[in-house]
Formats: C-alpha cells, sequence, structure tokens
C-alpha cells in the first residue's frame, strides 16, 4: 500500500502495494492512509509518474558504473531510456547478438512488460542457448563466461603499508617539518656536535615518525577491513542445473544462462528472471531501500526479476541468470564505491596554512640573509678577507635557515593527530564509531546533513495512534484513551462487541512472538510492523494475543491479496457461545473476521456495529462520519487500517459474495513515531548553522508532514519539498537555486540521494549522509562524512561510511557535530599557541 505512492516499484507491483500488506508490510516509505486507498484517478496518476521514474532511472546515473553502463551519457542524450528499450527489443526481433549491456537493460528497467514484449523467459532463455528445465550444456558454459564475463568482482587495487606510509609522508606539512628537521640536525652536528646541538633536528624527526606511524597504521587497519569484505569467506556454493543434473556450485562459477535453484533463506547469487516456483517473495530492502517483501512469478502478475546480493524469505523456484559480477545490479553498485578519497576541510585548510607559513618563512629567511650580506659588506668595505668573509655568508646562512625552522608549526601534526584520536574515543560512547580519523574534524565543518527517516528520525516501530473504532474516536496521542481499563473491562463498550475487536486483530493476523535472543531471554515480535503494532494495541488492554488465538478453532485463512486489498480468516464457533448469542441471532457457525485497507471495508460493509452492540445500516450519515476521520487520519499522514465481521454459514470467503454484508467495526490510524529526542536535536542543528534535510521514498504529504513535526520543514520559511521525479528532472543551474531551500526530498531513488549530495559539494557544502542499505552505497561514499545505521545497515553500507550509527539515532550526529567542533577548536587553540611563540622567535631573530 505505500509503495503504490513512493514510485520505486514496477508496473506489476504498484497495486499490490496499496494493500494492508500494508498491513503487512513496513517499509522507510511508510505512506498515510490518503496513500492506502485513494481513488481510482490517483492510482493512475501515480502509475504513470512511476512509470516516469523507472524510464529515467538510468539518466540520473551521475557516476558511471564501469565501461558496461546500459545507458550512458551519450545514450541518454541521444534518445534517452526509451530508446535503449526499443533497441532491446529489435535486438530479439532480428537475432542480434546479445551483450551485458543488452541484458542489463532488463534488471534497470524492471518493466515486466519488457520481458513479454520479447517474448518472455523462454525467448531469452533461447538466446541464450539454455533450456528452462534441463539447464545449460557443460560444454557452453566456458564460451558464456568470455562473452559476459564471471560471477566475480574485479579485485581492488589495495595499498600496501609501504604505500600507506609514503601517502602519510607526502603531507605538505610533514615535508616542511622533515626538511626543517634535516637542516636542523644536518647545522647541529656542523655547528655545535659537542653539545647535542642536533637534539633539536631528532625531536622533529620522532615527532614526524610518530604522526606518520599513527596514520599510516590506522589507514592499513581500514584496507584490511575492505579485504575481509572479498575474502573467500564471501564465496558459497549454490544449486545450478546443467546437463539436466542438479550440482552444486561455487558462486563465483556461476554464468549468464544458468538455471539457478533458489529457496528461502538464500541469498541471490546474481540478476536473473523467475523461471518456475511457489510462494517465492524476496527482500530486496538492502538494494532498494524498500522493507516490502517482494514477490516474484511470471510477469503477468508479479515481479518476475530477481536482484543480485537480495535475499529469498520464503517459497522455492529456479531462475535464470542474466547479469553477473560487475555487471549486475549489486556489482555495478559496488564498483561505485571505489573512489580516491577527498581531502577533509581541515585537511584543505591545513594544506593551506603550511604554505602560507612555508612562503613566509622563505620569504622572510631571503629578506634577513639579503640584509645581512649587505650590511656586512657595506660595513667591511673593500677590506674584507676571503676566508673571514665566507664564514660569516654562513653565518647568515643559518640565521635565515633558523628562520624557517622556528616559523614551521612542527607540533601540530603530532597535535592534530591526538585531538582527533580523543575525540574518537569519546565519540564511541556517544554511539558513534569512527572508522576513519579524519571523520571527526569534518563533522566539526558540516553545514549540511541529508537523513533518512525512518529509524533515524522516528523509532522504525509503528504504533495505533488515533481510532475510530464502534462510534467512538479515541488520540492516544492527545491523551484520549478508549474507554477500557488495563483489565479489559470498560463502562461505556459492552463486552461482547471487545471479543469482536481484540479477537478479530488476534486470529485474523500472521505475526507472532518468540525469542530472539537466546542469551537474554528477549522476546519480540516477527512479522510486519503493522501487525506488530496492532497486536501490542491490545497489550493496552491486559491481553495478548494468544489469549484469544489459542482459543479460536481458525478453520481457513485468506491471506492478503493485490486485488483485494485485504486478509479474512474464519473462525468456527463453539455451539454454546453465548457471548455473542445476541449479534448471532440466526445462529451461524462460523465468524469472519477481515481487516484491510479502510476505504475497502467501509465498501464491503453494509453495516456498523456501536459501543452497546446495536448494529445499524450504514447509510451516508454514517459513511461521511468514516470518512472525515480518513480525512484527518490523512492530514496527519497516518495508515488507516479498517475492521470488519460477519456471520456466515461456510468457511468461504464471505468477501467474494456478491453482496458482502459485513458489519464494519471502525479503523485506527498507524504511524512510526518521531524519535522523542529528534525535535531538539534538529534545533540545536539549526541553531549551530547546520541545514538538515530529509531524503525519504514516502509521498510528499507524508514526507512534509514528518519535517514539520520534527522541524526541519517550514513552509513560513520558504522551505521546499520537492518529489524525486521533478528533481532528477532539473538541470544544474535550476537546482543551485532551489537546493539552499530544499529541505524535503520525497519519493527519492538511491541515484537522487547521490545527486543530491554531489551538487551540495559543488556548492560548497560540507555533506553528511544517513544511509543503511547497498543503493545508499556511493552517497555515503561521495558524502563528506557518510554515517552507516549500525542496527539496520548493511556490510557494504557500513563499508563506505566513515562513521557507524550504533544506535541509528540522528542525536548522536549531533553528538559526532559537538565533537568535530571540538577538534576545531583545539586545533585553532594549539595553533594560536604554537604560531604566537614562532612569531615571536622569528621577531626575536630579527632584532638580533
Amino acid at each position: 500500500m505505500e509503495d503504490d505512492m513512493e514510485g520505486k516499484e514496477d508496473d506489476s507491483r504498484k497495486e499490490d502495494d496499496l494493500s494492508v500488506e500494508g498491513v503487512e508490510n513496513d517499509e522507510e516509505e511508510v505512506s498515510d492512509s490518503d496513500n492506502d486507498e485513494r481513488s481510482v484517478e490517483l492510482q493512475d496518476d501515480d502509475v504513470k509518474e512511476k512509470e516516469d521514474k523507472d524510464m529515467d532511472k538510468s539518466k540520473t546515473q551521475d557516476v558511471e558504473v564501469n565501461d558496461t553502463m546500459v545507458v550512458d551519457d551519450e545514450n541518454t542524450k541521444a534518445g534517452g531510456f526509451e530508446a535503449v528499450l526499443s533497441n532491446l527489443k529489435k535486438k530479439f526481433v532480428s537475432n542480434e547478438r546479445l551483450d551485458v549491456d543488452d541484458l542489463y537493460v532488463f534488471v534497470d528497467s524492471r518493466k515486466p512488460a519488457l520481458l513479454t514484449d520479447v517474448g518472455g523467459v523462454q525467448a531469452v532463455a533461447n538466446r541464450l542457448g539454455t533450456h528452462l528445465e534441463h539447464g545449460l550444456n557443460t560444454s557452453d558454459v566456458e564460451s558464456l563466461r568470455e562473452q559476459f564475463g564471471e560471477n566475480r568482482l574485479p579485485p581492488p587495487k589495495f595499498k600496501s603499508f609501504l604505500s600507506l606510509v609514503w601517502d602519510a609522508m607526502t603531507d605538505r606539512t610533514l615535508i616542511m617539518l622533515s626538511i626543517a628537521a634535516l637542516i636542523s640536525f644536518t647545522i647541529g652536528i656542523v655547528t655545535d656536535l659537542d653539545q647535542h646541538g642536533y637534539k633539536d633536528g631528532v625531536a622533529v624527526f620522532v615527532a614526524v615518525i610518530i604522526v606518520v606511524a599513527i596514520t599510516s597504521l590506522n589507514d592499513y587497519q581500514k584496507e584490511k577491513q575492505f579485504r575481509r569484505l572479498n575474502d573467500v569467506k564471501n564465496n558459497h556454493d549454490v544449486t545450478v542445473i546443467r546437463n539436466g543434473q542438479r550440482i552444486r556450485e561455487s558462486i563465483f562459477d556461476v554464468v549468464v544462462g544458468d538455471i539457478v535453484c533458489v529457496q528461502a533463506g538464500d541469498v541471490i547469487p546474481a540478476d536473473g528472471i523467475f523461471v518456475s516456483g511457489e510462494s517465492i517473495q524476496t527482500d530486496e530492502s538492502s538494494a532498494t531501500g524498500e522493507s516490502d517483501t517482494v514477490k516474484k512469478g511470471h510477469p503477468e502478475d508479479n515481479d518476475p526479476y530477481f536482484l543480485s546480493g537480495t535475499q529469498v524469505i520464503n517459497g522455492s523456484g529456479t531462475m535464470l541468470i542474466l547479469c553477473v559480477g560487475n555487471s549486475s545490479f549489486h556489482g555495478r553498485i559496488m564498483i561505485k564505491l571505489r573512489t580516491e578519497d577527498q581531502d577533509t576541510p581541515l585537511q584543505e585548510k591545513l594544506s593551506k596554512l603550511a604554505n602560507l607559513v612555508g612562503n613566509f618563512g622563505a620569504i622572510t629567511a631571503l629578506v634577513i640573509f639579503t640584509i645581512q650580506l649587505i650590511k656586512y659588506f657595506a660595513v667591511e668595505g673593500a677590506d674584507v678577507d676571503r676566508d673571514q668573509a665566507l664564514n660569516n655568508v654562513v653565518d647568515c646562512l643559518i640565521i635565515a635557515i633558523s628562520i624557517v625552522v622556528v616559523a614551521v608549526p612542527e607540533g601540530l601534526p603530532l597535535a592534530v593527530t591526538i585531538a582527533l584520536a580523543y575525540s574518537m574515543k569519546h565519540m564511541m560512547k556517544d554511539n558513534n564509531l569512527v572508522r576513519r580519523l579524519e571523520a571527526c574534524e569534518t563533522m566539526g565543518g558540516a553545514t549540511t546533513v541529508c537523513s533518512d527517516k525512518t529509524g533515524t528520525l522516528t523509532q522504525n516501530k509503528m504504533t495505533v495512534v488515533q481510532g475510530f473504532v464502534f462510534q467512538t474516536a479515541f488520540n492516544l496521542n492527545e491523551g484520549l484513551k478508549l474507554d477500557v481499563d488495563e483489565k479489559g473491562q470498560s463502562n461505556t463498550i459492552s463486552g461482547d462487541v471487545l471479543r469482536l475487536l481484540f479477537e478479530g486483530l488476534s486470529v485474523n493476523s500472521t505475526a507472532y512472538e518468540s525469542i530472539v535472543d537466546e542469551e537474554s531471554g528477549e522476546v519480540a515480535f516477527i512479522g510486519s510492523k503493522t501487525e506488530t503494532a496492532l497486536l501490542n494495541f491490545i497489550k493496552l488492554f491486559g491481553y495478548t494475543y494468544t489469549d484469544f488465538r489459542n482459543k479460536c478453532n481458525i478453520v481457513q485463512m485468506y491471506t492478503f491479496s493485490s486485488a483485494k486489498k485485504h486478509m479474512t480468516t474464519i473462525v468456527q464457533l463453539p455451539d454454546n457461545d453465548q457471548q455473542l448469542s445476541k449479534l448471532n441471532s440466526s445462529n451461524m457457525p462460523f465468524l469472519a473476521y477481515t481487516k484491510g485497507a479502510a476505504e475497502m471495508m467501509v465498501a464491503l460493509s453494509s453495516h456498523v456495529i456501536t459501543r452497546d452492540g446495536t448494529v445499524l445500516e450504514m447509510n451516508s450519515s454514517l459513511t461521511d462520519e468514516i470518512q472525515k476521520q480518513l480525512d484527518e487520519f490523512s492530514s496527519q499522514s497516518l495508515r488507516a487500517i479498517g475492521m470488519a465481521f460477519k456471520f456466515t454459514s461456510s468457511d468461504n470467503d464471505c468477501t467474494e459474495d456478491k453482496e458482502p454484508n459485513m458489519v464494519f467495526m471502525g479503523i485506527v490510524g498507524l504511524q512510526d513515531p518521531l524519535r522523542p529526542e529528534i525535535k531538539y536535536a534538529v534545533e540545536a542543528c539549526t541553531n549551530a548553522g547546520v541545514v538538515v534535510r530529509m531524503v525519504t521514498g514516502d509521498a510528499a504529504a507524508t514526507a512534509i508532514n514528518i519535517g514539520k513535526s520534527c522541524g526541519i520543514y517550514d513552509e513560513t520559511k520558504g522551505h521546499v519539498c520537492m518529489e524525486g521525479p521533478e528533481f532528477r528532472h532539473k538541470t544544474d543551474d535550476e537546482l543551485v537555486l532551489i537546493l539552499p531551500q530544499l529541505r524535503v526530498l520525497a519519493r527519492s531513488s538511491p541515484t537522487d540521494k547521490f545527486k543530491l549530495v554531489s551538487m551540495l559539494q559543488q556548492m560548497n557544502e560540507v555533506v553528511a549522509v544517513t544511509g543503511d542499505g547497498v543503493n545508499d552505497g556511493p552517497a555515503l561514499k561521495q558524502a563528506n562524512v557518510g554515517f552507516s545505521m549500525g542496527l539496520s545497515g548493511t556490510d557494504v553500507a557500513k563499508e563506505a561510511s566513515t562513521i557507524v550509527l550504533l544506535d541509528d539515532n540522528f542525536a548522536s550526529i549531533v553528538n559526532a557535530i559537538k565533537w568535530g567542533r571540538s577538534v576545531f577548536d583545539n586545533i585553532r587553540k594549539f595553533l594560536q599557541f604554537q604560531l604566537t611563540v614562532n612569531f615571536t622567535a622569528i621577531i626575536i631573530i630579527l632584532l638580533l
């Protein structure tokens, strides 16, 4: 239900997302209720907008992955992605040779209609020379590997420890210190060896060695961590069908055209197309940012494409491999991460300072040396003795060189390293795991933070906050509770009515509690966050879902359908059920509970039940009252879930009847609450001159509401909210004018986030970014400081980041800014002390 308004799904999944799985699927893009069940007109508009987004996906790839990128700049300029699609279809018609770019078009577009247009999976298999049941012939494997590449990323260029030492020594300040130390050491030996005149030079050399050692060792540890991601442990076996036989092969031996068997728990080894299977669902949150599970199947009614690096969470089947290695979705993302590290703001400033100090010292030394020579020869005149003159010239040169040595702040590199290491240690206590020392100081210069919503600004925990049940409204946010005490008793709502509500929520659900930590015995709900919220709602009144689920005889469960947009559970009633006898006057043997999209529940209902158990006929007045509540939910970006029931004579799905005649119980509004400290954290950033921007996949209405709630968005100040499709069609010149006021980027894709970061950096902003998925890798790498999520982040996101948020909390970013600015202040104070001493020494030398 949520993704329909977020524009991230392909055609076959658009309606699927307008669901209560919606109810069962909870993602960062938790859409508001008005996005759940809008009219057909709005759905059609969203479908068109999604198609536009899909077609333009490749146009926004600002950083080319490699030479095999499917849509390069020239191609985009020549005819856009539509031209690429048209060219692929022509190749299938004319039987032209296919290359890796052609095959990636399927994955890049993720359009089921494209697969249908070229003749389906059978046509693709024919072009690759494989059989959908018997797989490849072993003799064809090597030729396909040569043609389309192997399922292995090219090894990254790792630096040796000595090369890292050399990189550290090429710092301009350290070079100046080394030269000064060498001169001081040489002069000390030549002029004052007996009195250990060389000790000053040795001391500077020791300081340089310490700085180089700390820097290079830290960088070497970072290199080792990255190597572990590419180690042999990433290798695992998969089941492949070749020559009609199922065999186990290394993931690295899979080639384009292979038929691979997948089942629950497997990680998809490469991009591919659905061939056959039952009830296959995948978790693509690490790749696309969507936490909604995706049903896989034939293109007529499901998404047929598998993305490499995602996980199968249900079902089993077979898939046809399309793209492998660096040509696959996962491979292209990983290649993007292999970029050179940029200088941090502090490094740039210290480099400028080193140039300034060095130039000043050199110019001053040259002037002093010239003046002393003129003065000496002018006074001595023609009576100058050659040997004595030579000694005096050497003395003048020593004085000049001493000025250069004194001018260089020899303690600066060591002071910076100590300050960074100290801050790094204390930032760990504030839930900031710093992976690179320089990230500490970079946060001190941050001017903008681009933050995700779910889990960072919000608690990532869906909660029932409002409702309208049995013609009674409640609002937990405002302290207006449902008139039911902690023992499940009420003075105004009858017991049989409450039973219908609590029992319906308990049995008509697939979520359950389980031990998630054997050592601590921690128990948590397993299932969608929406259903978890509904079951937690029951706990407010002293019940648990097991109190009802264990007592009920569940005879049939009709799970969620994208067409129906609801789920139904049929319970067989006991023969002597006296509590419901008043409502079940016809003595029906079964009771059907239904929940789903709120407007759908209203449409299925012919009656409404009130708090005292009276069943009223649904009329325009009651419908208008319910719609009023839905509009209020919509204005607050709440997800609306409706509930209904019906006594029935069979265990068939009564919602399929021509006249369902359900009895409407009510609606509840769910929300992912903001973290309690988020308003103060955003306010602290604003007061400190740091602009906070929210980047989310939510629809604009939801994003604006959340932005207002946490203080990011204020339309009275001219703040702007823009959606991804509009953002990516803007030119750079247009974005330069818009970005200063842009506070919310809704319906965004990973490429939009990358483009936003790049544009802000072009405007001389120091950018911090949060991310948790594989798709966030490029933006995390591009940003001056990348924050990955320690609790919900993927390994790729953590590797691409410079700081890991151990608690996934935005407030921890504020602490990082504080420590970063503390580092700046400490370095500034040291420079004030060091330069004061040095320039005082230079003045004394000049006076002497």
